[in-house]
């Protein structure tokens, strides 16, 4: 199968996004930004100017900082709510380019690229930016319970519709994957396109994913193929990583980090670990929210 692997690797022109650097890079913004309070944006743009980072080296060590910042946060914030400022990557090429950032960077500028956004606070905490119809007078119990139910049914909504508006941009990702990688097979004669299933297994796991997402991707790609009769019914049974034979785990290490199947599958890894992220949260404050109301009522 040195046609698949040859395919993958050399094909692309041989500029590469070493991630290696970039997640140094990112690691030095997330250490400015948790000791000096220096902003991720700030950082990242120093770094991309002495750099010469391109645009889409600038979104992988956005990504790459602030899931760093995140799960800093996370390990010591004591009701695992977390809230800090995020890096945006539209705002760093904006200020790269000399342009004035805009306010409205759209839904999957911001919020679907980064970490998710948490409140570091106590279930019963009073902002200056919520409930200012209390302000003047002290609640009682009861008054910071329901205002605090508030809070995290809000907070359940937003995360939930967060979790949707993810999934569809990941299925339209999976679907692409999809697309390019039945393509590619489509090259192959019939009789080899099952053998290129392991390849893609392990370029697949190269480029970013855990072994189980890869799996489920490759997976899919099999059923979608074996429904148009692209390849034999039996291809599935290619997929599983016991099929990695050493071989071909030497031959297809990434080289190209500009293949378009690299740059796709990096971003899905990305997406699939920000989709676990808020639906951690989600969890987290659902149960606030049961638990908080169980209280309310013997109050």
């Amino acid at each position: 199968m040195v046609g698949m692997a040859s395919y993958l690797q050399l094909d692309m022109p041989k500029k590469r996004i070493d991630l290696d650097v970039i997640a140094d890079f990112a690691k030095e913004a997330a250490r400015n930004f948790l000791k000096d309070k220096v902003p991720l944006n700030s950082s990242i743009v120093k770094i991309a100017q002495a750099e010469n980072l391109t645009p889409e080296a600038v979104s992988l060590v956005v990504a790459d900082a602030n899931k760093a910042v995140h799960e800093s946060l996370f390990k010591v914030a004591s009701d695992k709510y977390i809230d800090f400022d995020l890096a945006d990557p539209k705002q760093v090429l904006d200020e790269l380019q000399g342009n004035e950032t805009e306010k409205t960077a759209s839904v999957f500028d911001k919020d679907y690229q980064s970490p998710p956004s948490y409140s570091e606070s106590t279930a019963f905490e009073k902002t200056a930016s919520f409930g200012e119809h209390y302000s003047g007078h002290k609640m009682t119990l009861k008054q910071e319970a329901h205002y605090a139910m508030e809070k995290l049914s809000h907070r359940a909504s937003r995360l939930d519709d967060d979790i949707l508006v993810l999934n569809s941009k990941i299925a339209s990702q999976e679907h692409s994957f999809i697309k390019i990688a039945r393509n590619m097979l489509l090259t192959q004669d019939f009789s080899d396109r099952p053998k290129a299933f392991p390849f893609l297994l392990k370029f697949a796991m190269d480029a970013g994913l855990a072994k189980q997402q890869a799996k489920t991707l490759v997976t899919k790609l099999a059923h979608v193929m074996q429904q148009q009769g692209v390849i034999e019914k039996t291809a599935a049974s290619e997929a599983p990583e016991s099929l990695i034979s050493d071989e071909v785990a030497k031959t297809t290490k990434v080289t190209n980090g500009d293949h378009p199947l690299y740059i796709l599958i990096n971003t899905l890894g990305s997406d699939y670990d920000r989709r676990d992220m808020l639906d951690r949260d989600a969890n987290i404050t659902k149960t606030k929210l049961k638990d908080l109301k169980e209280k309310v009522k013997v109050l």
